[in-house]
């Protein structure tokens, strides 16, 4: 059983909760970069990259994605936080006793959210999310992954004046 449990939230974070989490994150983040560029670095930034759907998510990006898809979006985040906050009221991991990669799928998309979702992920309105990316982050090889990513990562360029 539990290992359908898990199979059925690593589908849903694949097909749903990270959908609707991207979207946002690319509205937030990659439209205002996009946005900077000048139509010829745009361009030659397309090229750089092989996959269209890719390609049509800058485009969209750029342009800013439509208000009606900005809300049905966040409306789906809320769906995802409730439905995350509501199985680990119940279990201290999503699939049951154990920790599984249920989790960590999950995680992936989740961790942060009490920073860049802070007014519907917070310890008041979501207590047992907040806890459950709090113990996943205690984890050793969290710490590790963390502590090695940080140290592979090329340093981020000066930020020039405009």
């Amino acid at each position: 059983m539990q290992i359908a449990e898990m199979r059925v939230w690593t589908k849903w974070v694949d097909e749903y909760f990270c959908w609707c989490v991207s979207t946002i994150g690319w509205e937030r983040m990659i439209g205002p970069m996009a946005r900077k560029l000048s139509d010829a670095e745009f361009e030659e930034k397309l090229k750089h990259i092989p996959v269209p759907e890719q390609q049509a998510k800058w485009r969209s990006a750029r342009a800013g994605f439509p208000q009606a898809v900005l809300d049905e979006e966040m409306r789906k985040i809320g769906v995802s936080i409730d439905r995350l906050e509501q199985r680990l009221s119940q279990s201290e991991w999503l699939a049951g006793e154990d920790y599984t990669l249920a989790d960590i799928c999950n995680f992936a998309i989740a961790n942060g959210m009490q920073f860049g979702y802070a007014d519907i992920v917070n310890k008041t309105a979501t207590p047992h999310l907040v806890a459950w990316i709090e113990r996943i982050n205690a984890r050793p090889a969290t710490q590790a992954m963390f502590a090695r990513s940080q140290s592979e990562m090329p340093p981020r360029p000066a930020a020039t004046a405009a």
